[in-house]
Order: C-alpha cells, then sequence, then structure tokens
C-alpha cells in the first residue's frame, strides 16, 4: 500500500499528468483551429475559387487574414458570367 501512495504522490507523476493535459488541450485547439478554416473553405467554394487552396493557406495565415483576402478580391470572372446569365435568364 505504501507503494501506491508514494507512485501517486511523485513529481514524475504530476509532471506526467499536466504535460497529458496539455497535449489533450493541444490537440482540441487545433481541432477548432481546422473546423474554424472551413468557413474560407466554403467562402471560397461559393465565390469559384478553389476552396481546398484557401482552406490551407488559411490554416497557415489564419482565418480571419483568409476571408479578409477573399472578400477582397471577390468572385472569378467564370462566377460572375455564371450569375449574369442566371440573373438574365430569369429576368426574360
Amino acid at each position: 500500500m505504501e507503494n501506491i501512495d508514494s507512485l501517486f504522490n511523485s513529481d514524475a507523476a504530476i509532471a506526467g499528468l499536466g504535460l497529458g493535459v496539455i497535449i489533450i488541450i493541444g490537440i482540441i485547439l487545433f481541432i477548432v483551429h481546422v473546423l474554424i478554416c472551413l468557413v474560407p473553405f466554403f467562402m471560397a467554394r461559393k465565390r469559384g475559387r478553389s476552396g481546398m487552396l484557401w482552406f490551407v493557406i488559411s490554416l497557415f495565415i489564419g482565418w480571419l487574414w483568409t476571408v479578409i483576402i477573399l472578400l477582397i478580391v471577390g468572385d472569378t470572372a467564370e462566377k460572375k458570367i455564371i450569375d449574369a446569365e442566371k440573373y438574365y435568364s430569369n429576368n426574360s
């Protein structure tokens, strides 16, 4: 019984527990970051751009900067043509 008590009271066990908690929090934060980076992915696809490329860019520079850049660059020329054709075909 004394060996079990000394095992749980050791500094190594406490340090190991702390390291485990830090790793778990890091994994959770990474998953949240990846999920938030899906916002630029869907924004890019909606604007006629490569969603996967913008997803990877957002992983490196941050989702907020990527959203701002996507808002600035806007739709592709092809997307604008397709939208205009849809608009005029519905209003004719």
